[in-house]
């Protein structure tokens, strides 16, 4: 069991952290109505965050930059020199996507003193984000752009904090909202979220018991047992819940796309355009493999993203590059594997907000969980030493 000691005692930067993360969410509903001054009012929230955050700081004679803090400090520079000597029409954008997706998340993240904390207020904002944003697919997206909006901003983190509540920190009652975040990712979000749901659960059950522990297998085998079900059965059900969805006149991306698929067993219908974006990308890459072309090359070239994090990478900055990269995800998550529980869960709560959707979709520069399982190898991060499993 988890014993909950000293929660009512706010650890400031968790929560200005958790703050900062899911303020691009709930400012929506400001930029639903007063779409001209929503990014002014999104400005203005965070640098009241840095000045609070600041503040606590200097109360606590706390100011010092952690490691993670210098690191992405020399990421801004090397991006920075980067784009004066390559510059395009979309090096300002990237720039301004690391800042806010990057630098700002991972300095309010490497002061965290309870990693438990940071946890328990991520599930009560994913609560909370969960019932005042839930119903919008059954509105015709009124409050999101599309089915991956959706996903990627609500379903996806939803889940993953609700699970986190519910299973490890024994919040009981967020079974209920576990379960329609489930529904809601399966339904109405798109193919990216599902996976990333079925690996989280996986690699969940793995990180906290082991395979050897009998508590991992009972939830394997039923997940393994339902998977092997459905595959056997795959048109039948597709079908079955296409129909379901359009008699009610609801639209799933995901069940549109699967039912276009079994149609003609076509690979083309259900990767869709972006096996195109990434033969660009390709002949990017080939004619500068070693450094690349630059912060945001391909976009500039080809109007779009690269939908693929390592063609994204490789275009930009090259085999160097991706070198840096493949070493530091394996640092981050080789401490994942070897802390404690909490920090464990931490670690694939940042995990699973950027893979594997980076690799179908959203531009890396532009993703927080990525930053933040970045940075996890350099952050000093601790648990409350009285929060015990069992």
């Amino acid at each position: 069991m988890i014993r909950i000691s000293n929660i009512k005692k706010i650890d400031l930067p968790a929560f200005i952290f958790v703050s900062y993360y899911w303020s691009f969410l709930f400012l929506k509903l400001i930029a639903r109505k007063y779409y001209t001054i929503s990014m002014f009012v999104h400005v203005v929230f965070v640098l009241l965050l840095v000045y609070i955050f600041v503040i606590n700081l200097l109360i606590n004679k706390k100011l010092s930059i952690e490691k993670a803090g210098l690191l992405f400090l020399l990421f801004l520079a090397i991006f920075s020199f980067d784009s004066l000597i390559r510059s395009n029409s979309y090096t300002f954008s990237y720039l301004y996507q690391f800042v806010y997706a990057g630098l700002l998340p991972v300095i309010f993240l490497s002061k965290v003193k309870d990693v438990y904390k940071l946890l328990y207020y991520f599930a009560w904002f994913s609560a909370l984000a969960l019932i005042v944003f839930g119903l919008d697919p059954l509105n015709n997206f009124v409050i999101f752009t599309d089915y991956m909006d959706f996903g990627f901003n609500l379903a996806l983190p939803a889940f993953l904090g609700l699970f986190i509540g519910y299973h490890f920190l024994r919040i009981k009652w967020m079974l209920f909202l576990v379960l329609i975040a489930f529904l809601e990712a399966v339904i109405f979000s798109n193919r990216s979220v599902i996976l990333t749901v079925v690996s989280f659960l996986l690699l969940y059950f793995i990180i906290n018991y082991g395979l050897k522990n009998k508590n991992a297998w009972y939830f394997i085998l039923p997940l393994g047992s339902v998977v092997a079900i459905f595959s056997l059965n795959f048109s039948a059900v597709i079908n079955y819940f296409y129909f379901l969805f359009s008699d009610r006149g609801y639209q799933s991306n995901n069940f549109i796309r699967l039912k276009n698929y079994i149609a003609t067993y076509d690979g083309l219908a259900y990767v869709g355009p972006r096996l195109n974006i990434w033969r660009y990308a390709n002949s990017m890459i080939s004619d500068n493999p070693i450094l690349g072309h630059g912060i945001g090359a391909f976009e500039n070239s080809y109007g779009i993203y690269a939908h693929n994090i390592y063609f994204e990478i490789m275009v930009t900055f090259g085999s160097v590059g991706l070198l840096v990269f493949v070493v530091m995800i394996f640092k981050s998550f080789k401490k994942m594997i070897d802390s404690n529980k909490t920090v464990k869960i931490l670690g694939l709560l940042f995990f699973s907000l950027w893979f594997p959707k980076l690799f179908f979709s959203v531009n890396f520069f532009a993703d927080i969980g990525f930053w933040c399982f970045i940075s996890f190898y350099f952050l000093s991060l601790h648990s409350n030493k009285q929060n015990t499993i069992g």
